[in-house]
């Protein structure tokens, strides 16, 4: 009764007192127990941002995990083009012994891996082409060097920087047994008639025959670039190419300035860029940057 006495502040209304006091120490009691279960704003955790994991080497999934036994010519595949695209397999004469990552890369995945329809990877946030979402997050971009020629009649080849543009089909987590290595699987447009520029823009056609990447469909997700794809009218199956930073992204330093460069340059790739022969000696030429 002493504490309800305390609440009185006008006698000609004791009842009306009680009862807004009353209500007052409920909401900052609850308040309080409220705030200690919050995460402080300077320690809050951002959308697109990536755990420390000493298993995972890149990125986390961000969507329920499904098992599957990768056929052997596929992760002959997959395997192979991990091993051109890591830097630990690169030769270094000042450099005694050999580091964990190499022993268990040396020795090969298991069969049995882990499929994703979602995964986080250098801020960026990807779902496979099978997600129905209203967020478009299955376009893939990737600069690749590439033997390459001027024309068709030119029989010299070159090395060059050639940007390569597709759509996620599936994340695939290879097991090194120790490790676990991120990989995309992506249905990617030809090159050679399937890119073009037009008034500044670069288009892809998604819809032309693929069958030149079945051996070689994959990229690490850290190489993966995100890249939007919006239609160029109804009937048409050219899509525009369009670079923006995922949603929230604020950061200025670290937004690439230098990429929306790559996707509109080129300019001459249509017509100039003749991809050599597909022959086993080089078939994996393509070497990702």
């Amino acid at each position: 009764m002493k504490v309800l006495k305390g609440y009185v502040r006008n006698k000609a209304r004791p009842e009306g007192c009680i009862a807004a006091c009353y209500l007052a120490d409920e909401c900052v009691d609850f308040s309080n127990k409220y705030f200690k279960q919050s995460v402080e704003v300077v320690n809050s955790q951002q959308r697109n941002e990536e755990y420390q994991n000493d298993v995972i080497l890149e990125g986390r999934s961000i969507s329920s995990e499904t098992s599957v036994e990768l056929f052997d010519d596929v992760l002959e595949n997959a395997h192979r083009y991990v091993l051109f695209n890591t830097s630990e397999i690169e030769l270094d004469s000042s450099v005694e012994g050999y580091s964990e990552l190499l022993k268990w890369l040396a020795n090969g995945p298991r069969k049995n891996a882990m499929s994703y329809t979602g995964y986080v990877i250098n801020g960026k946030r990807f779902h496979t082409k099978s997600v129905e979402k209203s967020t478009q997050n299955n376009g893939v971009a990737v600069d690749a060097t590439t033997l390459c020629r001027s024309s068709v009649k030119d029989k010299s080849q070159v090395m060059d920087v050639v940007a390569y543009y597709g759509v996620l089909q599936e994340i695939i987590l290879l097991d090194y047994y120790v490790y676990q290595l991120p990989i995309f699987k992506c249905d990617w447009a030809n090159v050679r008639n399937g890119v073009k520029v037009e008034e500044g823009f670069t288009l892809v056609n998604l819809h032309q025959s693929q069958s030149k990447f079945v051996r070689e469909p994959f990229i690490l997700a850290s190489q993966a670039k995100q890249v939007f794809y919006t239609r160029e009218n109804d009937t048409s199956n050219w899509y525009v190419v369009l670079k923006a930073p995922p949603r929230g992204f604020h950061d200025l330093e670290m937004y690439d300035e230098n990429y929306d460069d790559t996707l509109v340059s080129n300019e001459n790739i249509s017509n100039a860029v003749e991809d050599v022969d597909e022959s086993d000696e080089l078939t994996y030429a393509k070497t990702r940057l």
